[in-house]
């Protein structure tokens, strides 16, 4: 009899793994039809006359937090202290982290109108108690199956211009002039990554301005928004297998594939990874874990010091080509 039920617990939990995905679109499909009470057209125009071609020293980083986010305005602490740490190391860059980048609407999971606002405000009080629970992990699975949307050809674009829609608001909250489109850089960590990748794409032609994104351990699909980066630096830990998913699921980044949007930015050299150290991907022994390195060097320090050094690279390059 027990097992009749372990069997019947495991096949109803198939079943609802396999309905939330093929539902995960629909949001993003709401968002377009308008019924969210958003216009999904209403990027702010650029002035093409005043837009000067990027030359401006103030430098506007976005962070996208991974999948265990609900809110933008509800970061764990270490996400601040991460933050706080960049800000410190690279104090000319102007860091917006008040993102949920898995809604094409932006609008966080403890908000409505929702299906299942109740739910996913009861799961956050058990995130917020630190219990051991499967039903806590159901945020994540929910923003794991919002990347897939994201990576997918059919239905990523609604989501990507939905998102570039959010992450451009919060540029302008935080006082982004867009005539003189001053360069932008996307912070991804986990899923992050493919959202700031696959967002490019539309932040580009709405602003014009020069678009980099840094990866920290990101699982990232070749999609067309990695042809409009300018630059793509990818941070990952050496014990990372996570991050490594992203190479290995999404057949386009496979090496039988030269003109894909992937390899040929990996070829023309807008692509570069490096290892940061004896990192995992999350927890403790993760980029923002407590964990210490060989040289005792905390693991989200040692994350936030490799950050803040391409920020720092991005606008003395930047700063060195507006020079007369």
């Amino acid at each position: 009899m027990i097992e009749h039920w372990a069997l019947l617990s495991m096949l109803l939990g198939a079943a609802i793994f396999l309905l939330a995905g093929a539902l995960s679109p629909i949001e993003s499909f709401a968002w377009w039809a308008g019924w969210l009470d958003e216009d999904p057209a209403s990027f702010p125009e650029r002035d093409a006359e005043a837009f000067d071609g990027g030359k401006e020293e103030r430098f506007f980083a976005v962070y996208l937090a991974g999948i265990d986010s609900i809110a933008g305005d509800k970061t764990t602490r270490r996400t601040e202290r991460f933050l706080t740490l960049i800000e410190a190391a690279a104090p000319e860059v102007t860091i917006v982290s008040d993102v949920f980048p898995y809604a094409p609407s932006g609008r966080p999971l403890l908000a409505g109108p929702r299906l299942f606002l109740k739910t996913w405000r009861a799961l956050y009080r058990l995130k917020l108690r630190r219990r051991s629970s499967i039903l806590s992990n159901i945020i994540n699975l929910r923003n794991l199956y919002q990347v897939l949307v994201s990576a997918d050809h059919r239905y990523g674009p609604i989501f990507n211009a939905g998102a570039a829609h959010v992450i451009l608001d919060a540029l302008l909250r935080a006082g982004y002039d867009l005539e003189k489109a001053p360069p932008i850089c996307i912070i991804g960590y986990s899923g992050g990554g493919q959202i700031a990748a696959a967002s490019a794409e539309f932040l580009k032609a709405a602003t014009g301005a020069r678009i980099t994104v840094i990866s920290v351990g990101g699982i990232i699909a070749s999609t067309p928004g990695v042809a409009a980066l300018d630059m793509l630096h990818h941070l990952y830990g050496e014990k990372d297998s996570v991050q490594r998913l992203g190479a290995i699921m999404f057949p386009e980044r496979w090496g039988v594939f030269p003109y894909s949007h992937w390899n040929l930015a990996k070829a023309q050299g807008r692509i570069q990874a490096r290892c940061i150290g004896a990192m995992g991907h999350d927890r403790v022994g993760g980029y923002l874990g407590e964990g210490v390195d060989e040289d005792g060097e905390p693991f989200i320090r040692k994350t936030a010091t490799a950050v803040a050094e391409v920020l720092k690279a991005e606008t003395a390059a930047i700063s060195a080509c507006a020079q007369p």
